[in-house]
């Protein structure tokens, strides 16, 4: 009973002793890690051969992409430290110890959340499977037993730890060993991280290695600070937020991680690749059976429609070839007509009006001979404007040559003296003594038009001015009379055909101004009349210079 009762007392002393050896071990770390972070420089450390994340260059000088970017982030935020690079098997120990300040390169990993405060995630890093070229191995999963390469320890290890069809498993320090080990063919394939495989492959001799099946696992790499050493990993995620800003972050990424990116294409991505390419051309091919049937169906329709349309437009061909022979003969029965006119009717219209004239000298007081004179006239010029307005009114194209307009109008200012004289008007030319134009003859028809109204139908003004002007397109030709002036609305009427104006003494079936607008047109030209200040108008003709 007593000896059972000294080993129950025995038992509590040493549970009472291991509980306060735990008590101050755990006070000492504590204490430890706060002189540390109290200490001015930070000590910081990283895998020593992990390229192109973090490693040691042939002088031994810390360098990649984590051992860059905490560079870059203690400039930012003033950091005053150490950097060392070490092995796998050192950082576990210092991770067990908290005999550090920052890892720069290490694994988000929930499990160690309870000793370690992660930064703001730097990089994504994917592990991948990489066999030789024309491996049977397209996936770690493939039922086939496989002597697998893994670097010791970390993520390798965990990834085929569940894996059936592993035959045999070698773990190696360095990612070399690891690829020599495949590429010789004495393992069949090896669990890597893809950049350091891609940094390796860009500078040595192997090139029988391939990345096959699906990403294996990603993983984000963080800098990892002691538990509680909040205020420092703030201080770190500033800086790594500030990097980010200014460009630097991107700049280190494209020096140690771009050329490392997308280097490798695996088979499983090919099949999906090739699967996708095939599914597309198999829809693609059914989308064009289909289009070209419908485009058939739309051919042969558009070809029954054309067919009609060739069968309607040979009608109208014909239609329009008789047309053009009735239109022939009309113009032949219009040209006998013209014939008619021009000379069955104006000879005894002038045999009239001469014996009027002489009827007129024998008997001046006799108002039903001026009647008949006057009738006679007006059908003289009936015959005459009709005849012409009926040759210029087809549209065809005038012969024109070089005339002299001013010798042209001086002639019919002498041809038209007499009734200047009877009704006791002058007419001052201002014309230049010579003004050529490209012009066909019948254009005296207009300015002998313009003069005989403006003698008719403005003679209380007493006066008539011929004027020129020329702009950079046209010569401009101006019959100036001071009678009665022309309304607003009625100046583009008069010459329209069979438009006359109620003024005093105007007889006529208005063709003279319509002869007159479309001799203009044929050559070109514009005929027009605008008012003359303080009284009367100004009929112009405007032709190309």
């Amino acid at each position: 009973m007593l000896r059972r009762d000294a080993s129950n007392i025995r038992m509590n002393v040493l549970k009472t002793v291991h509980k306060i050896i735990i008590v101050f071990a755990t006070l000492c770390i504590y204490f430890f890690q706060s002189q540390l972070y109290g200490s001015s420089i930070l000590r910081v450390y990283h895998h020593e051969s992990y390229p192109p994340i973090e490693f040691l260059d042939n002088i031994a000088q810390s360098t990649g992409f984590t051992v860059d970017i905490f560079k870059a982030v203690a400039e930012v935020t003033d950091f005053d430290y150490t950097i060392e690079g070490i092995p796998w098997d050192s950082i576990k120990v210092k991770l067990v110890s908290q005999n550090f300040d920052v890892f720069t390169g290490l694994y988000y990993t929930h499990a160690n959340t309870d000793i370690l405060e992660y930064s703001t995630p730097l990089l994504t890093v994917s592990y991948s499977l990489f066999v030789r070229k024309g491996s049977s191995i397209h996936d770690l999963l493939d039922p086939i037993k496989k002597d697998v390469v893994i670097l010791g320890g970390g993520l390798s290890s965990k990834l085929v730890n569940d894996i059936y069809s592993i035959n045999k498993i070698k773990k190696v320090r360095f990612i070399d060993e690891a690829l020599t080990l495949v590429s010789s063919g004495t393992y069949d394939c090896a669990v890597l991280q893809s950049f350091q495989v891609s940094h390796y492959l860009q500078n040595s001799n192997i090139d029988n290695i391939i990345s096959v099946g699906p990403k294996l696992l990603s993983r984000n790499l963080c800098f990892a600070v002691p538990k509680n050493q909040i205020e420092l990993l703030n201080k770190i995620n500033d800086g790594i937020e500030i990097i980010k800003s200014n460009g630097k972050y991107d700049k280190i990424r494209s020096e140690w991680i771009h050329p490392y990116e997308e280097r490798f294409i695996s088979w499983r991505t090919v099949q999906t690749y090739f699967i996708g390419i095939v599914i597309a051309f198999i829809i693609i091919s059914i989308g064009v059976y289909f289009w070209t049937r419908i485009l058939k169906r739309a051919v042969v329709k558009r070809t029954v429609e054309l067919n009609r349309e060739i069968q309607e437009r040979t009608k109208i061909e014909e239609d329009l070839r008789i047309s053009s022979e009735q239109l022939s003969d009309s113009n032949m029965m219009k040209d006998v007509l013209l014939d008619i006119i021009a000379h069955d009717l104006k000879n005894p219209a002038g045999v009239i009006s001469g014996i009027s004239d002489m009827m007129i000298s024998e008997d001046p007081k006799n108002e039903m001979v001026h009647m008949i004179k006057d009738s006679s006239d007006n059908l003289l010029d009936i015959i005459i404007n009709t005849s012409m307005l009926a040759k210029i009114a087809v549209g065809d194209k005038l012969d024109k040559e070089t005339i002299d307009l001013s010798k042209m109008i001086l002639k019919i200012v002498d041809e038209n003296q007499i009734y200047l004289n009877h009704n006791d008007m002058t007419i001052e030319n201002e014309l230049p003594e010579s003004l050529f134009v490209h012009a066909n003859p019948v254009i005296n028809q207009i300015f002998n038009n313009y003069i005989n109204n403006a003698i008719k139908y403005a003679s209380i003004g007493k006066k008539i001015i011929i004027t020129h002007e020329k702009d950079a397109s046209f010569h401009i030709i101006n019959v100036i009379d001071f009678g009665k002036t022309i309304l607003t609305d009625d100046r583009k009427r008069i010459f329209n055909r069979s438009i006359q104006l109620d003024l005093e003494q105007r007889k006529g079936h208005g063709l003279g101004l319509a002869i007159a607008r479309r001799i203009a047109e044929l050559h070109y030209g514009e005929v027009g009349v605008k008012p003359n200040q303080p009284v009367g108008n100004i009929f112009y003709l405007k032709l190309p210079v």
